[in-house]
């Protein structure tokens, strides 16, 4: 599929299954803060709907914000750089460590579209998520020793209080153990659910903190998992934003037998 055809060529479903055209799509976008748009990493599709939504919900909400799991909180600097061509497209990737970030080429071919779309509408592009170094601190040493950061370093990371738990947890466990097929060990486990949930928090606050005050939206880019199910990121965006209007899209083709994800889904119709 290319570009041009993305807005035609994929099917929308509301949660009753009830088709959804793309316009009308857009137009019920026109009434939500923040749209989350969940991906499969390497689904080029679902890529071309990102990209189709920032430039319609850009085009039609000024002020409208892109946050990015994709890009780190302390390299906001590198996207303010890029934006106001003080750096090149390939500087800012390396500089990023990005250009492999959903497999090889993926940063070219999909992301750095979807961030120049942003840009040529004058939209703030928000790295969303924690610095890796303090996800993984979150994993050995747990969230209190985030909480002993300076000041000048704690900027860059939250973690949920109380911890994120019910179906989520559960399903981060059912994919840990491959739905019960092996044996896990449970502190291990439960070690990669704090750097899991440090994910989730920090990118809610970011859309919290990036929120527009005169009629825009945020959208947040991020994997599926975050998302589908009221994962994660969107406990925690209800959480920090209680009066926003969320909408949640999961994006490419269903998980058989697990139920509706999302609000609205979006996938190939092919």
């Amino acid at each position: 599929m290319t570009f041009d055809e993305v807005r035609t060529s994929v099917v929308i479903e509301d949660r009753d299954g009830s088709p959804v055209s793309w316009d009308g799509l857009i137009e019920r976008l026109d009434e939500s803060d923040v749209i989350v748009l969940g991906e499969l990493h390497d689904d080029h599709v679902a890529h071309l709907v990102q990209r189709a939504v920032v430039q319609d919900v850009g085009d039609r909400r000024p002020g409208t914000v892109l946050a990015m799991e994709m890009l780190e909180r302390d390299e906001q600097p590198l996207v303010d750089d890029y934006r106001e061509g003080l750096i090149s497209p390939e500087t800012f990737t390396r500089l990023t460590f990005s250009g492999s970030w959903a497999g090889e080429g993926s940063w070219d071919d999909w992301y750095l579209p979807i961030i120049d779309s942003a840009h040529d509408r004058g939209m703030m592009v928000v790295a969303a998520n924690a610095p890796r170094r303090y996800v993984t601190l979150a994993r050995t040493d747990g969230f209190e020793r985030l909480d002993g950061l300076p000041d000048e370093r704690r900027r860059f990371v939250e973690w949920p209080d109380p911890p994120i738990g019910d179906g989520y947890r559960k399903r981060f466990m059912d994919l840990m153990s491959g739905d019960g097929e092996r044996e896990i060990d449970e502190e291990v486990a439960e070690s990669y659910f704090r750097a899991q949930q440090t994910w989730d928090a920090t990118m809610a606050d970011s859309v919290a903190l990036h929120r527009p005050a005169d009629g825009g939206a945020v959208i947040l880019m991020l994997g599926r998992f975050h998302s589908d199910f009221d994962g994660g990121t969107v406990v925690m965006l209800r959480r920090k934003l209680p009066d926003a209007r969320i909408t949640v899209i999961s994006l490419g083709p269903p998980d058989e037998d697990e139920g509706v994800p999302a609000d609205l889904m979006i996938r190939d119709a092919r």
